[in-house]
């Protein structure tokens, strides 16, 4: 009897376009269908995950800038992850929209002259006006406890931020894809694939100066192991993919200190793997 694949293995097919598969034999079937129509043959003795690593490498492209259908899947982990976030602040901000309220309506109503009406409504007028200063006067007291979001996409001031990643993802070898999610998504360009390798979502520079942002390992999936003998206090986002909660950029620089080596190895198998397998069926 085939084997059921896990609510994971699903989602991760989605993303590709591979939907309502009833078991794991189904699932290859299309993985190597998608590898077919690809010029890429004789995969069936790989194991479902290296078919996964190869039609994935292949979503995308090289030739894409902007944001893909695979950026647009981490975009959706980074919301789920921002809104935990953005909760407390949309609270506490209506919070205070209340208290304003109240502390209007707790006024005494003018009598209803003609000249105090005219007051009240000159008053009314100026309600707005109020609450916008007072909204100010507390941002300048109280600033937002994740900082000043970048917006790489559209501010390219916000890039020089992001300098110190191509010391680990030069630009001959990588690109990098800025995203609407406040950050970027790093690929390897191959000679014979695409892949993401590093997602970075909503950066935050605080009033000192430091970047934080959710980091992804979408290379990582599957060989977390790797982030546990780096010591990395990671998370698991619903697609299985790992992720750091808040790093600052001094702590991602250290983490793929330790990791690169390993990030390096991973895209350039799949690459050479794919590669091989063209050259194979040309002779």
């Amino acid at each position: 009897m085939a084997k059921k694949i896990d609510k994971a293995t699903a989602e991760r097919a989605a993303v590709l376009g591979i939907k309502k598969v009833k078991d794991e034999e189904e699932l290859r079937e299309k993985l190597l269908t998608i590898l077919a129509e690809n010029d890429i043959d004789g995969m069936e003795d790989e194991d479902t995950d290296s078919l996964f690593d190869m039609v994935e490498s292949m979503v995308g492209g090289a030739d894409e800038p902007e944001e893909t259908d695979e950026d647009s899947e981490v975009d959706e982990l980074a919301e789920e992850v921002e809104d935990d976030e953005d909760d407390d602040d949309e609270i506490e901000e209506a919070e205070e929209l209340e208290e304003d309220d109240d502390e209007v309506e707790e006024k005494p109503e003018p009598k209803k002259s003609e000249k105090k009406q005219s007051a009240k409504s000159k008053k009314e007028d100026s309600k707005p006006a109020k609450k916008a200063e007072k909204k100010a006067e507390r941002a300048e007291k109280k600033p937002n406890k994740r900082g000043v979001k970048l917006d790489p996409k559209n501010n390219k001031d916000d890039r020089k931020a992001f300098k110190f990643l191509e010391k680990f993802f030069p630009t001959d070898k990588y690109e990098y894809c800025w995203i609407v999610m406040n950050g970027l998504t790093i690929k390897f360009k191959g000679s014979n694939s695409s892949r993401a390798v590093l997602s970075l979502e909503t950066c935050n520079k605080k009033e000192n100066g430091s970047v934080t942002c959710n980091v992804f390992f979408s290379t990582f999936t599957k060989s977390v192991d790797i982030l546990d003998e780096a010591g990395l206090g990671y998370e698991i986002c619903w697609s299985g993919v790992p992720y750091l909660k808040g790093a600052t950029f001094d702590e991602l620089s250290e983490a793929l200190e330790a990791l690169l080596p390993e990030i390096e190895k991973f895209v350039e198998k799949i690459d050479k793997r794919l590669g091989d397998n063209r050259k194979w069926k040309k002779a």
